[in-house]
């Protein structure tokens, strides 16, 4: 009698909670304990809960009931008008055993699926209780997702956990009217939650924590169902979502189709990536007509220690839309890295809104807070920005349309540059602004620059209100000062050539205070420009400084009404080589290494140079140039090496070029006096790809151990995968065939996703990988010893993050090509241009002859955010000298290295200053996945082998 009146509260309970009307209950009870189910954690359970299922959906519907106990079960199958109760105390354990599970039609991540239901209509799972994925992962870490709905509807979620899933969490694709409500997604393997095509979506009151993969994501992808392609309406309320790496709420990469009415608000996102992401990529199936997203809100948003508030690009794909997105209301305390959005020239990103917004900027990387590209219709409206660290602009805006700024107050500029920049943009209205202590508050360049206006704004503090580039036109700014005069012209009366005329005057402001451009002229055409901004009534002296003159001429100097002649005096010819050499140079024998060097005249007369091209510290080719004064050509010298190998060039005074040249597509190699620059083409092949796309320039055959290390200034955002790093190989010019194959570089996915690949089988294609998380610009490193290849990167060269995957590659040869490589992945033929600076290839001194002593450690039990220094005796005992690495241990792991340049035999102290926080985030940012608790707790710290210390972290100071 007591089971059934307890039953019959459950029900009144679950219908009351129905309210979406999914799995409307009937008096039908089904527990699982009737059909075979024991609930001791250990019992396979899969054929005892099917049966109860296939009795409720026989009996028209019901509730299948779970009552405390722990269920373990393989993969089983949901029915329609069937609710699943899970009591408080209940759960659902995933089995480890992978022959349980049955694999899906379709693959989000993994094949394998634990809870599943396809075609059924209202469909609960409700309780208190537990859905425990248990982890379960075969050999290469695919594991089954927990819940998965395909082409269903009326689906409700509610007040359950789903913890240690293998996979995904909830994985909905192809569904109509989901509701998930106060669902806790705990240490998911996978995503958190992943949509697709979905419409009619309700997710409130959801907690989501730890997951490896995105916590919550909105697709469009896949066989379409009855849907299409279509995500729309769409509420994310009342949601916390903690701890990833991962953005909080993305749209992406699997972008066919429409996303519309989109609302996320009243959440908090702690120790996350960006807030939002759009990720426009280019779709597994084939790319549909329609591709757009449009009617998204974000408001009432708590923000704390994220990556950056948001990042939307829009690469691989034909003319997406995307419009009218409004941020509001938004606190963000700890934002560490810039927000950038991205459209194409054919399709910019309109219609955006940005109001009622506070920032704290607590990042130390990023030379602004937000850029954007192609963007047409950007309003700030009451946005306060306290910024800092190595911050100079605020905002950058380029190749945009309708930029209005009201309200927008601004602090913590560190830099001296603008704290707003414009690149080409068509009319940008700023008003209404407050300032700290800048040296420049707008700067526009760009010959499409128009219709800038500055109006109500408080310049006190500003150095310089308005600064604009000479091909900026006058009038393009407002207010102008219209009404100038020029007097006290005075001029350099007589240079040599390849000199400037250097022209002072005086400008007279007699009207209203605004932007002015003073100009030079020189016999009637104008020479040089500078913008000004002048107060009304203001008098100043300006300085401006004319191009070079080589020719001897009188010249004729004007500035506004006043003129004076000056002379250029004859010079004899002189010859100066220009900043950048262009470079093909095949190891292969039998192919043509060409030097393309530009030579210019600087002298007043005419005159002969002879250009040598050196090899190896010979003379192999020349070439006489005759050029008038002023006059500037590229001169291209040949040579046909007769033998294969690398060679040594060098032309006039730019550094040697020793890298042998190779490339399947597009490709050009440059070189100044302190960077080397590829431009890479390519298209949809990456390096996994069956037919491998690459441009490289590498030093072949070296042998032995290494360590190579470039800093990556830039490079063009061609493609999702357009990449740029190292390349290791046995044969670098075998694509898809030679073995001993490894790669460490960066692409733009997500912003900017380390790639670290490697063929340990050594069939000659990649086979296996990890990632990081990097930035621009970026130091990296690559360590072989062995048959051992570890990497590492920086941002400052003085604390480099391991990668925690280290490959052991048995194909590798004594002697392997290393080089630079890049490739475009663009759909537009268009070209990765990729800038380098520092490249170096060092011979490592051997770890078994570098000793550690005197282990000190300056604190034992600190905060998270509290620093600490660790510091040991490092000496170099070999007869060598070079970079001798120095890794500092945190338990069993090794978040850091410092390289440092050792003479041989000699011993100095190494330092280690950082946070637990900091080391952390170099886990969570996917450096390391530990298996264990590791922060707060107690550690085991050391530098190289010295004996271990032990570090105590607590949450919060003692008193």
């Amino acid at each position: 009698m007591k089971k059934v009146f307890f039953l019959s509260l459950i029900l009144v309970f679950i219908y009351a909670a129905n309210t979406t009307g999914a799995a409307q209950i009937k008096d039908n009870i089904f527990n699982v304990r009737d059909y075979g189910a024991v609930g001791d954690g250990k019992t396979l359970n899969t054929l005892a809960i099917q049966k109860a299922i296939d009795a409720c959906a026989e009996a028209g519907g019901g509730t299948v009931y779970f009552p405390p106990g722990t269920y373990k079960a393989g993969s089983f199958y949901l029915k329609s008008n069937i609710t699943l109760y899970l009591n408080t105390g209940a759960t659902i354990l995933g089995s480890k055993d992978m022959k349980d599970y049955d694999e899906s039609e379709h693959h989000y991540g993994s094949r394998y699926f634990f809870i599943y239901g396809r075609d059924v209509k209202n469909v609960s799972i409700v309780g208190g209780g537990t859905i425990d994925g248990n982890m379960a992962l075969d050999n290469n870490n695919f594991g089954p997702l927990a819940v998965i709905f395909e082409y269903s509807e009326n689906i409700l979620i509610k007040d359950i956990d789903i913890i240690n899933s293998a996979g995904t969490a909830p994985c909905i694709h192809y569904c109509n009217h989901v509701d998930i409500i106060r669902v806790r997604i705990l240490d998911s393997f996978g995503a958190g939650i992943s949509t697709s095509c979905c419409t009619d979506l309700l997710i409130d009151g959801v907690f989501v924590d730890s997951p490896r993969d995105d916590p919550l994501v909105l697709k469009n992808e896949g066989k379409p169902g009855s849907f299409g392609f279509l995500t729309k309406d769409v509420i994310i309320t009342n949601t916390t979502i903690r701890n990833t790496s991962h953005g909080a709420i993305k749209i992406g990469t699997g972008t066919a189709g429409v996303f519309r009415n989109i609302v996320v608000s009243n959440c908090t996102f702690e120790n996350t990536g960006p807030m939002f992401l759009i990720d426009l990529m280019r779709p597994k199936k084939k790319e549909t007509v329609e591709r757009v997203i449009e009617n998204i809100t974000f408001s009432n948003i708590v923000l704390k220690n994220v990556e950056r508030m948001f990042r939307w690009t829009s690469l691989d794909v034909n003319r997406p839309i995307i419009r009218n997105i409004s941020i509001s209301n938004i606190i963000a305390d700890g934002v560490h890295t810039p927000s950038i959005i991205y459209g194409l020239p054919d399709a910019p990103i309109s219609d955006l809104s940005f109001s009622n917004i506070k920032v704290t900027y607590c990042g130390d990387r990023a030379p602004y807070w937000l850029k954007t590209r192609y963007v047409k219709g950007l309003k700030l409206n009451n946005v306060q920005l306290q910024l800092g660290g190595l911050i100079e602009s605020a905002l950058i805006y380029e190749n945009g349309e309708e930029l209005e700024l009201n309200s927008v107050n601004i602090h913590g500029i560190g830099g001296k540059g603008p704290v707003i920049k414009l690149n080409q943009v068509k009319v940008a209205y700023i008003h209404n602004t407050q300032l700290p202590e800048v040296e420049t508050f707008v700067f526009a360049e760009g010959e499409k620059t128009e219709d800038i206006s500055l109006v109500g704004n408080d310049f006190s503090k500003a150095k310089i209100p308005f600064n604009a580039a000479n091909e900026v036109q006058q009038g393009a700014a407002f207010p102008e000062a219209e009404k100038v005069s020029y007097s006290n012209l005075e001029v350099t009366k007589e240079i040599k050539a390849n000199e400037s005329f250097i022209v002072n005057v005086t400008l007279t402001n007699t009207g209203k205070t605004g932007a002015f451009k003073a100009g030079v002229y020189v016999n009637g055409k104008l020479a040089c420009s500078k913008w000004l901004w002048l107060e009304q009534g203001e008098n100043r002296k300006v300085v401006l400084t004319t191009p070079r003159y080589y020719k001897p001429q009188d010249l004729e100097i004007s500035a506004g009404y006043l003129t004076i002649t000056a002379k250029v005096r004859p010079t004899p010819a002189a010859f100066e080589f220009g900043e950048i050499v262009k470079i093909n140079s095949p190891a292969a024998a039998g192919k043509l290494t060409t030097v393309t060097v530009p030579l210019k005249n600087i002298g007043g007369d005419k005159g002969t140079k002879k250009v040598k091209l050196y090899a190896d510290g010979e003379v192999i080719a020349s070439k006489k140039v005759t050029l008038d004064p002023g006059e500037e050509k590229d001169v291209t010298i040949e040579h046909l090496f007769e033998q294969a190998g690398p060679h040594n060039l060098k032309i006039s005074n730019f550094p040697i070029w020793n890298f042998a040249t190779y490339s399947n597509t597009e490709a050009h190699y440059y070189q100044t006096y302190d960077k080397i620059i590829i431009e890479a083409g390519g298209g949809k092949n990456t390096l996994w790809s069956e037919k491998e796309e690459y441009t490289t320039a590498y030093l072949k055959d070296v042998e032995g151990d290494f360590v190579v290390t470039m800093y990556l200034l830039s490079h063009t955002v061609t493609g999702a995968y357009a990449q740029v790093g190292f390349m290791v190989r046995n044969d670098i010019t075998r694509p898809g065939k030679s073995p001993g194959f490894i790669i460490l570089s960066v692409e733009p996915k997500y912003g900017a996703q380390q790639q670290w690949r490697a063929d340990t089988d050594g069939n000659g294609s990649l086979d296996s990988y990890d990632y990081g998380w990097v930035g621009y610009p970026m130091w990296f490193k690559l360590e072989k010893r062995g048959k051992t290849f570890t990497a590492y990167t920086s941002p400052y060269d003085t604390l480099w993050y391991k990668n925690d995957s280290v490959y052991i590659i048995p194909s590798a040869g004594k002697m392997q090509d290393v080089g630079i490589f890049a490739n475009a992945f663009s759909v537009k033929n268009e070209l990765n241009r990729v800038v380098i600076q520092n490249f170096k290839l060092e011979k490592p001194v051997s770890q078994q002859t570098v000793k550690y002593s005197n282990l000190k450690i300056s604190k034992t039990r600190l905060t998270a955010d509290e620093y600490f220094t660790v510091s040991a005796i490092v000496s170099n005992t070999s007869s060598v000298s070079g970079p001798v690495k120095v890794v500092f241990h945190f338990d069993n792991h090794e978040p850091y290295a410092k390289w440092i340049e050792m003479e041989a035999g000699e011993s100095r102290e190494v330092k280690f200053c950082v946070t637990p926080l900091d080391i952390k985030e170099v886990f969570r940012l996917g450096f390391v996945i530990p298996g264990q608790n590791y922060w707060p707790g107690t550690h085991n710290v050391t530098i190289g082998t010295a004996l271990p210390k032990t570090l105590t972290v607590i949450w919060k100071k003692e008193d």
